[in-house]
């Protein structure tokens, strides 16, 4: 594959340099511990670093009475957090690579933030290593994707807080790279292994693996084979952490969720919502809160944005998929729908759905960002949705090409001082 044009490798170097601007100045304006399960995650860290073992999940680790405090105090400075440690189950990589930094700068939590600011650096950049492989060099398009990952409002105050989200991010999308690629099978499971080492989010990864390596082999031995070298060293890695947990919690706790379901006690529950709201009414919140979420309901969901914003949002998001399905054909991006790429990245956004919809069947947790793991697609495909009207109103009916082929950027200042109004005008304010 060719090298990214100088135009599009500036270009990308001004989107990074500009995430970091607008990320640290969420790292320094929100206030400690007031984003989603910080508290939490900084606990694991601070428990592996000081002890130099992993944290074990027992009755007591979650309070629901102090989470409900916590989301009441703007400034946080003086909560007791000790109590907050219900993310003990989580898979250790991250707490374990951010162990010795928060050992050499004391704990500080402007500098542990600031390591997630940089994952998710990594992150743009391999959104946009993927999104060349799909695209073919399309130049606008690499570049309003990688402006759509990097400044989305949600995924930005994400990034500037402490969570293993963004590690996660990092892994997944290096072994969807890696199975674009055509990797080595065995290269594969190793990265589907360190997902199994970082978080629960990064598991259907093993689904993307194994379709990526059998597509196309037609003998069955050799599809064997395949598999196996995926399915090997991944669960030699995972089995490490899984192991661990049948030690500690019995069997069948693999994963820590048994424990972490009698842990979390007072979380609210999908059946007592739908008993007490009607399933119709709790479809609605649960599509409209997801939806708002995924784009920027901030704190610990507590500080949405203007309404009017959203609806805004909305009928973009309509006109994104009437683009996807009505105008694909004047877009400069040409996706042939049932290649093994775009099914790849199609699979990505399902899988993610999937385990979306499987969480919040058991416990009500509309919260959109735990779609990000497939954001480089979602982006892919709403960047693309875009194209098709921006092609059709240059290209076909102002006889503009030039400015339709380029117009899908817009959407990175537009996301910018989308970020920046969010911050001053709705964020800070929602803390004052």
């Amino acid at each position: 594959m060719k090298k990214l044009s100088n135009v599009c490798l500036a270009g990308i170097i001004f989107i990074i340099i500009l995430y970091f601007l607008v990320g640290f100045l969420y790292i320094f304006n929100v206030p400690q511990w007031q984003s989603p399960d910080e508290p939490a995650h900084y606990n694991y860290i601070k428990y592996v670093a000081l002890t130099g073992t992993l944290p074990i999940l027992q009755l007591g680790d979650y309070n629901q009475s102090d989470i409900n405090n916590l989301m009441k105090i703007g400034s946080s400075l003086n909560f007791d957090i000790d109590s907050l440690k219900y993310e003990a189950h989580q898979p250790p990589l991250y707490y374990v690579l951010l162990a010795p930094v928060f050992v050499i700068f004391e704990g500080s939590i402007i500098v542990l933030r600031s390591v997630s600011l940089l994952l998710g650096a990594c992150v743009i950049i391999l959104s946009v290593l993927v999104t060349r492989i799909v695209v073919l060099d399309n130049t606008p398009v690499i570049l309003a994707v990688a402006g759509f990952v990097a400044f989305l409002p949600q995924h930005v105050a994400m990034m500037a807080s402490i969570n293993n989200d963004s590690l996660a991010e990092v892994v997944i999308l290096l072994g969807v790279l890696s199975t674009l690629r055509d990797d080595k099978p065995w290269i594969i499971g190793i990265i589907i292994g360190l997902g199994f080492l970082t978080k629960m989010t990064t598991y259907f990864l093993i689904v993307i693996g194994l379709f990526g390596v059998l597509y196309g082999s037609s003998k069955a031995n050799n599809k064997f084979m395949l598999v196996l070298q995926v399915i090997f060293p991944s669960i030699l890695l995972g089995s490490v952490f899984w192991l661990r947990n049948i030690y500690t919690y019995g069997w069948p706790d693999l994963f820590g969720l048994i424990i972490h379901s009698d842990v979390v006690i007072g979380q609210p529950l999908t059946i007592d919502w739908i008993n007490s709201l009607g399933l119709v009414e709790y479809l609605v919140r649960f599509l409209n809160t997801t939806f708002h979420s995924f784009w920027g309901q901030f704190g610990w969901m507590t500080i949405p944005m203007n309404t009017s914003i959203y609806f805004i949002l909305k009928l973009v998001f309509v006109l994104v998929i009437i683009g996807c399905f009505s105008l694909g054909k004047y877009s400069s991006v040409k996706l042939k729908m049932y290649s093994r790429n775009v099914v790849l990245m199609l699979g990505m956004i399902l899988l993610v759905v999937s385990q979306y919809i499987w969480y919040n069947l058991s416990f009500v947790q509309h919260q959109g960002r735990y779609l990000f793991p497939s954001l480089s697609a979602i982006a892919l495909f709403y960047v693309f949705g875009i194209s098709g009207w921006t092609g059709l109103l240059f290209s076909r009916i102002l006889n503009y090409k030039k400015i339709g082929y380029w117009a899908p950027v817009a959407l990175v200042p537009i996301l910018i001082v989308l970020d920046i109004y969010v911050l001053y005008y709705v964020i800070i304010p929602g803390y004052a």
